[in-house]
């Protein structure tokens, strides 16, 4: 695969441990200047503080969250953070996760239209008693939602903004990646799965 570079770009992926497997969601950012190796530990530290105070206090203890590696996507051999928490952390709910084939989704929206202005992410880790009849409570989805705001305020106090990456135009790389500034979160009901997510990507 073609790497396609972003000289403001940071990748950001949070890690956590599922019964021995590693599970991880990626998401992306755009520096407000010329990001140094302060601005990408930084970023790490915002998002790694997200995780354990707004994400973790949601889903089942069975879900142990690990680290967060950030990525300097400014060229293939740029620098890769990564931050490791002291202890594992485990989710906040004391009752069994669904399989790990089954996820929250979350919609990512900007003010562009067409694929590459929306993104998407499969949030695992919730507990059995936020499913109803095969789907997540009203409750559980605007809790994720709540969060998932929450990560645009915590990170624009490190000067970063969370972003939708494209770097495919016309079925072709990009000489540089895309990066669209998210406006709204939008969370579903109906779990994403394994199956989901192959035909969605």
């Amino acid at each position: 695969m073609t790497f396609v570079p972003g000289s403001d770009w940071g990748k950001v992926s949070l890690c956590w441990d599922f019964a021995g497997v590693e599970v991880c969601v990626t998401l992306n950012f755009k520096a407000a200047s010329a990001p140094s190796e302060a601005d990408f530990l930084a970023l790490g530290g915002a998002i790694d503080f997200w995780v354990t105070d707004s994400y973790m206090p949601l889903v089942s203890s069975d879900l142990s969250y690990e680290k967060v590696i950030v990525y300097d996507m400014s060229a293939e051999d740029a620098p890769v953070y990564e931050i490791t928490t002291s202890a594992p952390d485990a989710g906040g709910i004391a009752i069994d996760c669904v399989g790990r084939a089954m996820a929250a989704i979350g919609s990512l929206r900007t003010g562009g239209r067409g694929r590459s202005a929306r993104g998407r992410n499969y949030w695992p880790g919730f507990s059995e008693s936020d499913l109803t009849d095969a789907d997540w409570t009203v409750g559980q989805a605007a809790a994720l939602n709540a969060a998932l705001l929450e990560i645009g305020t915590v990170i624009d106090t490190v000067d970063w903004e969370w972003c939708v990456a494209s770097t495919i135009l016309n079925g072709q790389p990009r000489a540089s990646v895309l990066l669209q500034p998210v406006t709204t979160v939008i969370t579903y009901t109906t779990p994403g799965t394994q199956r989901r997510r192959v035909r969605a990507d």
